[in-house]
């Protein structure tokens, strides 16, 4: 049986995720349902093994939605929402898909949120982290040792030390690393061969290509 690509897209406005199939020759998408939600759905994430959906609202109370995909059609059904530690504009799970981390452009903080085993997100947080000014993304390394925060504002990268058996995060040494004056941070990309980072700056349009020390997690460009 051919695999099949299942497209997600969050409407904020309208509240709600659109799931939809791709034709693998023409790339055209065909929607299989909408699915509504509480709130601004914006960002979303998918689980490792691609069992679970997570949809951050964006309107106050801030929380994620949690659903199971279904193996066999795509489709997502709900199993729950969670409050938030703040209005998250990134959400991203660890390689094992343990705990969820949030990025919080206007609450300037990260944030990291256990995942159950029934996957949906659990509401107490492991450990709210204050970053620099406007975080705009967070990731785990392949070897899910250690996290990465682009902050906007701040014009830099947050580097972090992650205990995958605890969720818990704390200060790599150094602690951040410097874009040039006006860059302005925003995402980040993983080289397949799990050596290099990009760093994509959103004030003056450039990017940046890290080596990623394999011991240390540190980045140098």
């Amino acid at each position: 049986m051919a695999t099949r690509t299942i497209v997600y897209v969050s409407h904020a406005d309208g509240r709600e995720i659109h799931v939809m199939e791709m034709n693998a020759e023409t790339g055209n998408l065909s929607l299989l349902e909408k699915v509504a939600v509480t709130g601004v759905a914006m960002p979303m994430a998918v689980s490792p093994d691609r069992r679970y959906l997570y949809v951050g609202l964006r309107s106050e109370p801030y929380s994620v939605s949690s659903f199971r995909i279904d193996p066999d059609t795509g489709r997502i059904a709900f199993i729950a929402t969670t409050r938030l530690p703040d209005n998250f504009a990134y959400i991203s799970t660890d390689r094992a898909g343990r705990f969820l981390f949030g990025a919080s452009f206007a609450g300037n903080k990260t944030a990291v949120n256990p995942i159950g085993p029934n996957g949906w997100v659990q509401e107490r947080p492991v450990k709210v982290f204050d970053t620099p000014p406007a975080a705009h993304c967070v990731v785990t390394d392949p070897s899910n040792r250690f996290v990465y925060v682009p902050c906007r504002d701040g014009n830099g990268v947050v580097q972090l030390r992650f205990d995958a058996a605890t969720g818990m995060i704390s200060p790599n040494d150094p602690l951040f690393v410097p874009a040039v004056e006006g860059a302005g941070p925003r995402h980040l990309a993983f080289h397949p061969n799990n050596a290099f980072l990009y760093l994509l700056n959103e004030l003056d349009g450039s990017a940046y290509v890290y080596a990623i020390d394999p011991t240390s997690g540190t980045l140098s460009r």
